[in-house]
């Protein structure tokens, strides 16, 4: 039985040139099979032909199909060529195209393998244009919107985390992108399911972390806040927790006033009642209710109008 690579594609092109579409695709599965069967998986002649099978497939616009065997020729060049052989590299970019207009909603198999294509492609372009590349920031931003399209918001975070380790030593820890990243990552809805408290804690100061280059009104940046103190009670370090309402409250109150806005105040009412909530759980009525009364007669003759 050959086993040249060149035997796949003279099969190829007598089969093209003598018989239709459908008919060759079922001589070239029939070959697969066979190699599979004689060879094993890891084979060049296997390899060969299913990328004439992803061929095949994606003239007839099967994609899902087509990326299948495009992903199967990608590991099995990985494994028996070297890692970022030009042939590997083509089956990985052939097959992230194919699935780039899939509509994806959950995880299924095919996600997962677009997942491992991405990895991948991440590492080549570490490799070839450099670690901190816009080839590498566009494949993580794919990467976490896959993630976020199949609700598995947590590996998003991770994802973006790196991303914005890259941003900020590219381009420092000010520049827009970065704030938009920090703003992505607050507005993302993580439930760590399976994680230990410590695991939890670390994850919340690290969104604080990257929130500092918002401003301290912006709602994001208060719930983060928020979120984070919230943490801190859970893990009983009420400390830390009334520390960040008492710092917050005490800022917004600053802002307040400099700059008479019915959002600020509105703010600054928000976050003393979420203080006061707090000291209710930990039982500290008394403490809550005076802050209730001066909050009441700070405001009850009070009037601002909104800034335009």
């Amino acid at each position: 039985f050959p086993t040249r690579r060149s035997s796949d594609l003279i099969e190829w092109s007598c089969w093209q040139s003598q018989m239709s579409i459908t008919e060759a695709m079922e001589f070239h599965d029939l070959t697969l099979r066979i190699r599979k069967a004689c060879f094993g998986e890891k084979h060049h002649s296997v390899m060969q032909t299913m990328i004439i099978m992803g061929t095949f497939h994606r003239s007839m616009s099967d994609l899902v199909k087509a990326s299948e065997f495009f992903y199967h020729a990608s590991c099995i060049g990985q494994a028996i060529l070297y890692k970022f052989s030009a042939v590997v590299v083509a089956c990985t970019n052939l097959f992230l195209t194919c699935t780039e207009t899939i509509t994806i909603t959950k995880r299924t198999e095919i996600v997962t393998y677009r997942e491992t294509m991405i990895r991948f492609m991440i590492e080549i372009c570490k490799r070839k244009h450099g670690a901190s590349s816009d080839h590498v920031i566009k494949w993580y931003e794919v990467l976490a919107k896959l993630y976020i399209d199949i609700k598995e918001e947590y590996r998003a975070t991770i994802i973006y985390k790196e991303l914005y380790e890259i941003i900020v030593l590219r381009f420092g820890k000010g520049h827009p992108r970065a704030r938009g990243i920090s703003e992505t990552l607050a507005s993302l809805n993580v439930v760590l399911e399976g994680e230990s408290e410590e695991e939890v804690v670390k994850y919340n100061e690290w969104i604080f972390e990257t929130s500092e280059e918002m401003e301290v009104t912006h709602e994001l940046r208060i719930s983060i806040i928020i979120r984070l103190a919230h943490t801190y009670e859970t893990q009983g370090k009420l400390f830390l927790a009334e520390k960040l309402y008492i710092n917050l409250w005490r800022r917004i109150s600053e802002i307040c006033r400099i700059k008479t806005s019915i959002e600020m105040h509105m703010a600054k009412i928000n976050i003393a009642l979420e203080y006061v909530r707090f000291l209710q759980r930990i039982k500290r009525i008394e403490e809550a209710s005076n802050i209730l009364i001066c909050l009441w007669a700070e405001y009850e003759h009070h009037s601002c109008e909104s800034e335009t």
